[in-house]
């Protein structure tokens, strides 16, 4: 999502690095890009650092509420906050598969390059805490969970990505060959890594 009308202080999220965990805009500076208007951000992002980034180009959204922000809404509307479920639970985050890699309204193409994206994370030192940083929005994963519990966690969390990642090839090579051959050969190495030595075992 490209929103403009950001402001200092505003709290962001970058959709594509999840794993630097939540931002507070520094500065905001109106600019034109191909004609049209945009804004450069400077944002200093919890697990990152400072980043100057463009509206046009990156992926921003705001970070979902905090569980105190929910309970408070729950208070006040006598359940569940709009748009809140039970799936907001960072542990139950954590044995599933981000929706852009599984929504059946997306283009096969679209889920399986956010299927590879997904990849990037090994599982292992400062990987391992991306990835739980970037699936539950917490800027210290360690503050709540063990490096063992993650290794578990992140160890089911492989096995659902390389199901989703067999079915999604499977699929659109058999719908559709030619489009197929260009999305597989867009796959990040890991990814490709792992199609190959699963095709290799059958």
């Amino acid at each position: 999502m490209h929103q403009s009308g950001w402001k200092r202080g505003d709290r962001i999220v970058h959709a594509d690095r999840p794993e630097w965990g939540i931002g507070s805009i520094i500065d905001a500076q109106a600019v034109t890009h191909n004609g049209t208007r945009s804004q450069r951000l400077r944002i200093r992002f919890e697990r990152a650092g400072i980043k100057v980034l463009a509206t046009a180009h990156a992926s921003l959204r705001r970070p979902e509420p905090t569980s105190s922000e929910r309970g408070a809404d729950r208070a006040v509307c006598g359940g569940l906050a709009p748009g809140a479920s039970e799936s907001d639970d960072p542990t139950i985050l954590l044995g599933t598969l981000p929706e852009e890699t599984t929504d059946p309204f997306a283009l096969p193409e679209s889920r399986l390059a956010a299927t590879g994206r997904q990849y990037r994370f090994t599982g292992t030192g400062g990987s391992l805490l991306d990835w739980a940083a970037a699936r539950t929005e917490m800027a210290d994963p360690l503050s709540r969970y063990t490096r063992g519990q993650l290794e578990e966690f992140f160890e089911r969390y492989r096995r659902l990505l390389d199901e989703n990642l067999f079915q999604l090839a499977r699929d659109l090579i058999r719908t559709d060959p030619v489009r197929a051959a260009r999305t597989l050969g867009e796959l990040p190495p890991a990814a490709r890594r792992v199609l190959e030595a699963h095709h290799a075992r059958r």
